[in-house]
């Protein structure tokens, strides 16, 4: 695919996480993302993850079959998993004491485990769920075993989140641990985050590291064989991906659960370094959460909120399922809420029409 064919009308936007950087992306990259017509960008702060269209109808179908058929396999499976994961999880390993062998050996094996819970991870995420949630909101034959798949797998969701936090939120996240003692080792400092976690074992067994560059900005995908794209091609093909009205006043997305509110905006940034205990602190009882998408760590705005916004998420989202628990208002996947609307905008919330509007005054 030629780089002027890499646009919005041919990839959809899935989701946009702060904080990520290229080592991160590396760990996370999983066999079934690595397989499909997937691509992500940086630039800067903002990591965005896109998916073809072709494609999304592709995994649709695969988590249609999934949902359906093979919900106990795939739950055992998950199960297993996280059993493993309590002991995986129970503490952090004085690396200090290993040789470089040794925590090159350690470093490949955690990767390989949590690169192996988002490969189960990506089951549940609502870029796989557009033919379920036709079926479920359609009331079709299959909708109601659908919906208790739907359900079930939401627990396990949240379980393995929980894990995936565990991995990589500061200051706690297990690969600090790693990434502090892999830097001092390599006498790398932050040009750490540069490098693909195999280029760094690879030097810790002894191979040189690749001359370093920068990463802040770049495009990666399928089309390019998973290797970075940097330089001056990148930016034209975020442009061509983002396209974003900085200027609108109006977004419209899915009704999560309806209703109409009317609110002041509480923005939480979806990022690694977020500290989401903090932010909720700051949060106002029937204020409009807005953020990228909500999970275990955002509970308590959620229970603040009069109203809840998210860039992503379809019907089955964590997101749509807590406010129709919460009976408040939401709509999801408006796909640039965190960018169009600020802490301290007015907002009407119209979940009827899956519309949310800035007031004027």
């Amino acid at each position: 695919m030629s780089y002027g064919k890499i646009s919005s009308k041919n990839y959809d936007f899935i989701f946009n996480v702060g904080g990520v950087n290229y080592l991160f992306h590396s760990i996370w990259l999983c066999p079934t993302y690595k397989k499909g017509d997937f691509l992500s960008w940086r630039n800067g702060d903002d990591w965005c993850f896109y998916i073809g269209k072709k494609e999304r109808k592709k995994i649709g179908e695969k988590a249609y079959k999934l949902y359906l058929h093979g919900i106990k396999g795939y739950e055992d499976a998950v199960r297993k998993q996280l059993k493993t994961s309590k002991k995986v999880f129970g503490g952090k390993k004085v690396l200090r004491k290993l040789s470089n062998v040794e925590l090159a050996d350690d470093f490949e094996r955690l990767i390989r485990f949590v690169n192996g819970i988002f490969d189960q991870y990506v089951w549940t995420e609502y870029l796989c769920l557009d033919k379920i949630e036709e079926e479920i909101e359609n009331k079709g034959k299959d909708a109601e075993k659908l919906l208790k798949s739907v359900a079930k797998i939401g627990k396990l969701k949240l379980m393995q989140r929980h894990f995936i936090n565990l991995s990589f939120y500061p200051p706690d996240g297990i690969f600090f641990n790693y990434y502090d003692e892999i830097r001092k080792r390599l006498n790398l400092g932050n040009k750490i985050f540069d490098y693909h976690y195999k280029e760094l074992i690879s030097a810790l067994r002894g191979k040189r590291l690749p001359t370093h560059q920068d990463k802040a900005i770049f495009v990666i995908g399928r089309f390019s064989g998973w290797k970075p794209i940097l330089g001056k091609n990148t930016e034209a093909i975020i442009k061509n991906l983002s396209k974003i009205d900085y200027g609108a006043r109006e977004l419209v997305g899915k009704a999560g659960n309806k209703g109409f509110y009317k609110g002041v905006v509480r923005k939480i940034d979806f990022h690694l370094n977020t500290d989401y205990a903090v932010e909720i602190r700051k949060m106002k009882k029937g204020e409009v959460l807005v953020s990228g998408s909500t999970g275990p760590e955002m509970m308590l705005a959620c229970q603040k909120a009069g109203a809840i916004i998210t860039d992503e998420g379809g019907i089955t989202s964590h997101a749509a399922v807590i406010s129709r628990e919460l009976n408040i208002p939401c709509v999801v996947g408006t796909k640039f809420a965190t960018k169009i609307f600020k802490t301290g905008d007015k907002v009407i919330v119209d979940a009827n029409k899956g519309i949310v509007r800035k007031q004027t005054r």
